[in-house]
């Protein structure tokens, strides 16, 4: 027969295990809720100008508008003419700002070219916090504010670059801007997914319901494909980026076979490294739309 002594013993280990299980699901759950409750915190790496007065210079006019009654600034960079036909929407990845495109723009000789340089909400001199739906309507609204700026709803064309984040709200934006070409630099498929890289794939499963921006990029192209396939889409990606897998690039590419697919021998500062695959891009795309504008 089993001695009281055991018993007891037993019933001591079974008492202490539960504690440390309870301990431990204790810490789990509010460790989640950190994570839940700061996740726009951790996503959104938050950057502003080191000067507090506007840029001015004779090329660059700044753009007013509001997401959510809270105050924007964009920035329309316009080298070559009063009156620009074409139009390039620029919106950079996560802790950059809007007016770091500039350095890449500069050596460029476009006619009748413009650029709608964007900051997202809280970041550079902008009021308001960012979010997926903050971001999306900063863009739709900066836009409309070039519209409403030069009195036209109807460029000739309308081209959009985004790098990283950037891609994720160009993705987000296109069915509303409707681009003629779209260039997706260093996407990823999904916040999901991308919070798989940080937390344990198991965690971030559990606490996938209380994901408030999402960005599923992969399903949003995959649709926007589907119904506006005269829009040219070109994904480039770094072989050698360990922030956003190059992996994650290559199948945002293959969700549709009109999507074109770069790899370059680089990291995730892509634009930054190699600034000319961006131009080119861009001296290419213009020089096909001369014959339409």
């Amino acid at each position: 027969m089993i001695s009281e002594k055991l018993i007891t013993h037993l019933f001591s280990c079974t008492k202490s295990l539960l504690q440390y299980v309870w301990w431990a699901l204790l810490c789990f759950i509010l460790a989640s809720c950190v994570l839940i409750l700061c996740q726009r915190q951790m996503i959104y790496l938050r950057r502003h100008y080191p000067f507090k007065h506007l840029p001015t210079a004779k090329n660059l006019t700044t753009l007013n508008y509001e997401v959510n009654e809270n105050q924007q600034i964009a920035f329309f960079y316009h080298p070559q003419t009063a009156y620009p036909k074409k139009i390039w929407l620029l919106l950079g990845g996560n802790a950059s700002l809007a007016l770091q495109w500039l350095s890449i723009l500069q050596p460029l000789s476009l006619t009748d070219t413009g650029y709608l340089l964007i900051d997202y909400p809280g970041y550079g001199y902008n009021q308001g916090y960012p979010s997926q739906k903050n971001n999306q309507q900063a863009v739709i609204h900066a836009f409309q504010a070039l519209e409403k700026h030069y009195g036209t709803s109807q460029f000739c064309s309308v081209n959009v670059i985004g790098h990283s984040l950037g891609s994720a709200v160009a993705i987000d934006t296109a069915s509303t801007i409707k681009p003629d070409s779209l260039l997706l630099i260093s996407p990823f498929t999904s916040m999901y997914e991308m919070s798989q890289r940080v937390i344990p794939p198991l965690w971030a499963w559990l606490i996938s319901p209380w994901l408030w921006d999402r960005y599923d990029n992969i399903n949003t192209l995959t649709h926007y494909m589907a119904s506006q396939q005269q829009t040219h889409v070109t994904v480039m990606h770094g072989k050698q980026d360990n922030i956003v897998p190059f992996g994650m690039g290559k199948t945002l590419a293959s969700s549709h076979p009109a999507i074109r697919f770069i790899a370059i021998s680089t990291d995730h500062d892509l634009p930054i490294v190699h600034p000319e695959y961006i131009q080119t891009y861009i001296i290419t795309q213009s020089a096909q739309q001369s014959s339409d504008c």
